[in-house]
């Protein structure tokens, strides 16, 4: 309770480094080949399951929610920016544990 401190933030990348398996949405083919190896995910190739995820993958969200995007330096960013300054650097620190977990994974064949 209380506002975040930068020992907060400390503990959340450390957690995030130590306890989890990244994952990105904008990198969801690489994303899906390290948790099925991870996990140790054997499912079928078959053309079924293919077209299924790729649907599921690739396709657009029919719920998605739509909404205006956010001009970059305007109040409501600017606001929004200082509300989740903590979020996106963590978000940040997970984009580059992604990369360097990807050193794990190196060995897998593309197709994997």
């Amino acid at each position: 309770e209380g506002p975040l401190t930068p020992q907060h933030e400390a503990i959340a990348k450390e957690v995030l480094r130590t306890k989890c398996l990244i994952g990105l949405l904008r990198e969801k083919t690489e994303t899906m080949r390290r948790l099925e190896s991870f996990f140790n995910w054997k499912a079928d190739r078959s053309q079924r399951r293919m077209e299924c995820e790729e649907k599921l993958l690739y396709w657009d969200w029919p719920g998605k929610n739509r909404h205006e995007p956010v001009l970059e330096g305007s109040e409501a960013w600017n606001r929004l920016e200082f509300q989740n300054t903590f979020d996106i650097r963590l978000y940040e620190y997970a984009e580059k544990l992604f990369i360097a977990q990807g050193k794990l994974f190196e060995s897998l064949p593309p197709d994997f």
